[in-house]
């Protein structure tokens, strides 16, 4: 096809068409089967967009045609485009339904160690963004996005500033919400040649100067920002908060349940720590926080390690410890037999011979799965036993 455009277009206008060629990867059906429309195998892209919208089709395809490997499609897969575009209309109502217009006045000169950190990982994602799209890794470009919008963005700084929008003083707040609507504005400018019609409406809304998102200028990294402190500080925020988390995962303790939390550190740990403790007990849903360089571990209590720091969470009055080991016991003895069927399965080599290789990846990835969960009930007992 290359090649026929090429001289169709030198008969005709005597004019090479284009200098760069991008070819993907071959599109095959969720059997493995290369789609054709002789077999019958294809999917209509105008029923996905009827049921799932342009931007899914599009942001979905990106997604899934990773240099080198080729597309398994079925219609599940479009699943996380849509699950992003709504991901991002929601995100647009929250910022949008707590801005001020004074905030627009905001003095930047005073953000907190979150607003700081969010700013930081937003420019990386400009220059990972910029890397990927000119080397023509489309796939990474979306990757990125993806993975800063809804893990950094979504689950870490859009709840965070939930402290300062809803608790903290006036200038606080107004800084949250100009800081949100500042990375909103510039994840849409990334996102628009992925997913444009989502970008154009969310970006209307936006208090931002312009007639339509298509001439708004795309963002720019700036060299200066890089802050390896930063990281740190705020990377020892996010571990001490999924550190209570996973103990009240691994206990069976709801998440939005209040437990007392002791952290025993010192020096610039205990710094941070104390100076982000309103954040942190918001986060993982504490009723109490106590941090200090002379803690002793409280009786019947689950303890956890982050760099620099001991967490004990006290379990005793949240959960029957024996009757929660039988439990841990009876899941470890299911995912254990589950797991040997799988791997005597991935051990047959008539069966690695003659099933598709989508099958085998996907019994892979169950074996993967499995492995996971067994770890975790493991490390639950482990906690369980020791107390």
């Amino acid at each position: 096809w290359v090649a026929r455009m090429i001289m169709a277009s030198l008969e005709f206008t005597g004019k090479v068409p284009f200098s760069d060629v991008l070819i993907h990867g071959t599109v095959r059906d969720d059997k493995g089967v290369k789609m054709s429309k002789s077999l019958g195998n294809t999917i209509d892209p105008l029923e996905i967009i009827d049921k799932f919208g342009a931007d899914a089709l599009r942001f979905s395809l990106m997604l899934l045609a990773s240099a080198g490997s080729d597309v398994y499609l079925s219609e599940e897969k479009f699943l996380v485009g849509r699950n992003f575009a709504n991901k991002i209309w929601n995100a647009a109502r929250f910022v949008l339904g707590k801005y001020q217009k004074a905030s627009f006045q905001a003095d930047l000169k005073t953000l907190t160690l979150a607003d700081t950190w969010i700013l930081f990982e937003l420019n990386n994602l400009i220059a990972d963004v910029e890397k990927s799209i000119f080397s023509y890794r489309l796939n990474d470009a979306v990757s990125a996005l993806y993975d800063f919008f809804w893990h950094k963005f979504c689950d870490w700084y859009l709840e965070f500033s939930k402290e300062h929008l809803y608790r903290s003083g006036e200038h606080e707040r107004l800084v949250a919400q100009r800081v949100l609507v500042a990375c909103l504005d510039t994840i849409l400018r990334l996102a628009h040649p992925v997913i444009p019609f989502i970008t154009e409406e969310v970006w209307q809304h936006l208090p931002v100067e312009g007639d339509s998102i298509m001439v708004a200028s795309f963002p720019q990294s700036q060299d200066d920002w890089r802050n390896e402190r930063l990281e740190e500080e705020f990377s020892l925020v996010m571990d001490v908060v999924t550190a209570v988390r996973n103990i009240k995962a691994e206990a069976d303790i709801p998440l939005t349940k209040g437990v007392k939390v002791f952290v025993k550190a010192c020096g610039e740990v205990l710094d941070v720590l104390a100076r982000e403790a309103d954040g942190i007990k918001a986060l993982a849903f504490m009723e109490e926080l106590h941090l200090s360089q002379d803690l002793e571990r409280p009786p019947t209590s689950a303890l956890a390690i982050v760099k620099g720091a001991e967490i004990y969470v006290p379990l005793e009055g949240l959960v029957d410890i024996e009757k929660e080991i039988l439990r841990l016991d009876k899941g470890l003895a299911k995912v254990t037999k589950e797991l040997e069927q799988v791997e005597k399965k991935l051990a047959n080599a008539s069966f690695l011979e003659k099933a598709p290789a989508h099958v085998v990846e996907k019994e892979k990835g169950v074996q993967q799965e499995l492995l996971e969960k067994r770890a975790k009930i493991e490390a639950a007992l482990e906690m369980f036993r020791g107390l």
